[in-house]
């Protein structure tokens, strides 16, 4: 419970507060931080015999003749959840130190209660981490997985259904709220999800209750309107994978239009998810190839295509004449054989240009779920 790195941690604040010598020592009696340096790793005598008795203890510069690594001062028993985690003590005359000590006392407590608090919901969102992680690559809900539910108090054995939130925020910063978002609705898993992801277990919701949940859900987690989500149909326990497909669809739809997504709202974006990555891959190396290192091209057909085909706005986008767009198109048709104003190759630019997005994207967003 208290580390070496959580007391030097407590040390480095409270000297901001207290100008004299500080000291915390473990269980075992053995200075694990302090002001001075040359004390961490002695042996305290004077904490050992404090820790036994669970009280206060004046240290005079008598005891200091014969007690082993003391200095004249106050050590105070750090108590946690009614235990005893080790010492603080304070060097200097004992009498001119106790107004400081149960101050100095309550706040390492506290500190020490806050940093086992996080460990522990870091260790229930780990714990959530893995057993979703199982599920989907299990596609069913096996028995140990049930019993994995059971001990987390999850109803796993009706409709779920998957949402995928993405924000501008890391993941270290959504454990807190996370956790508290659990502990006020028992039963729905909410937990970081690779990079920038949150990632939700839903039971079956109407889409206005469901976006009301999410909309809440980002006010809890402080994120803003930098977010946007997507959401799989609620299906079967055994196939959770297809919503959580379906949730990553959507995503890729709502990345574009900064909204929620539901999955029948999908139209192009059901068929580009259902194609193979490799048959992306190989069609983008046909199109583009002779034009992969060409980024002032690349980048005209990228504006063109997000300016609705329009020359007018392209160009204004791009800051440069019309007339240095149809070079540029013209440049575009000898490299590839396709003219970028014609209906078949326009289509053909467009799906490289959506796949070779789409896997920029993916490889961007692409963590360790428990990282």
């Amino acid at each position: 419970m208290l580390t070496d790195v959580l007391a030097q941690k407590i040390i480095a604040e409270a000297s901001q507060l207290i100008k004299e010598d500080l000291i915390i020592v473990n269980r075992d009696g053995y200075i694990i931080a302090s002001t001075d340096p040359n004390r961490v790793g002695t042996f305290h005598e004077g904490a050992s015999l404090c820790m036994a008795e669970r009280r206060k203890r004046l240290i005079t510069a008598n005891d200091a003749t014969h007690l082993k690594g003391v200095k004249p001062g106050l050590n105070l028993p750090i108590v946690v959840f009614q235990q005893v985690a080790g010492v603080i003590g304070i060097t200097g005359e004992p009498e001119q130190m106790e107004p400081y000590g149960e101050l100095l006392r309550r706040m390492t407590e506290l500190l020490i209660q806050e940093a086992h608090m996080m460990e522990q919901m870091q260790w229930q969102t780990r714990a959530l981490q893995g057993f979703v992680q199982e599920w989907l690559e299990a596609g069913a809900l096996t028995e140990p997985l049930k019993r994995q539910a059971a001990a987390h108090s999850l109803d796993v054995q009706t409709e779920k259904q998957i949402v995928l939130i993405e924000t501008g925020l890391e993941e270290s910063i959504h454990w807190r709220g996370l956790a508290q978002w659990r502990e006020q609705r028992k039963g729905m898993i909410a937990i970081p999800w690779e990079r920038k992801k949150v990632l939700l277990v839903c039971s079956p919701q109407t889409e206005t209750a469901l976006k009301a949940t999410v909309h809440t859900l980002a006010e809890t987690l402080a994120i803003g309107g930098s977010w946007w989500g997507g959401a799989g149909r609620a299906l079967p326990p055994d196939e959770i994978k297809k919503s959580y497909a379906e949730a990553q669809a959507a995503l890729v739809a709502a990345r574009k239009t900064n909204r929620f997504v539901f999955e029948h709202e999908l139209k192009l974006e059901l068929c580009v998810e259902a194609i193979p990555a490799d048959t992306k891959a190989r069609f983008v190396e046909r199109v583009l190839k002779k034009v992969s290192d060409e980024q002032e091209l690349l980048g005209t057909l990228a504006a063109f295509l997000e300016n609705d085909q329009s020359l007018k706005r392209t160009a204004e986008a791009l800051h440069v004449h019309i007339n240095t767009l149809h070079y540029r198109f013209q440049k575009l048709k000898q490299h590839t054989g396709l003219d970028v104003r014609k209906s078949e190759d326009f289509v053909l630019f467009y799906l490289a240009h959506l796949f070779l997005e789409d896997s920029t994207k993916k490889a961007d967003s692409n963590g360790d779920n428990f990282a």
